[in-house]
């Protein structure tokens, strides 16, 4: 039997995310979540340059933001502890656009809310 093969560093899962998602194919979004959960699976502990890579990926994807996507995957990295970056937010809180109305700005402020609990602006 062969070997498992060795897992995504995250810099190259980082990579393939980003040319994946700057494709600019509708739907590319859909490759990112399977390279990154592919990584994860096959042992690749994701860090905030790996999160931050798929958020983008959900959130500008193409086809249209994935922003129920990218809150799943900030719920992902408080399970795993991984501290989220400004950039993180900043592209979440971007993808809301597509919302209309009171629920987007009740999203928005909750995010904007737990920037303020990491000390990020």
């Amino acid at each position: 039997p062969s070997d498992p093969p060795a897992p995504f560093s995250n810099r190259r899962l980082t990579l393939e995310i980003q040319e994946v998602s700057q494709s600019g194919r509708p739907g590319a979004f859909k490759e990112a979540l399977r390279l990154f959960g592919d990584s994860v699976r096959g042992g690749c502990e994701p860090n905030v340059s790996s999160y931050t890579a798929l958020i983008e990926a959900l959130s500008f994807d193409a086809g249209g933001s994935q922003w129920e996507l990218s809150m799943k995957v900030l719920d992902d990295m408080r399970r795993r502890r991984v501290t989220p970056t400004s950039s993180i937010f900043g592209s979440m809180i971007a993808s809301l656009e597509s919302i209309a109305g009171e629920r987007r700005w009740e999203l928005a402020e909750g995010l904007k809310d737990e920037m303020e609990k990491f000390g990020l602006e």
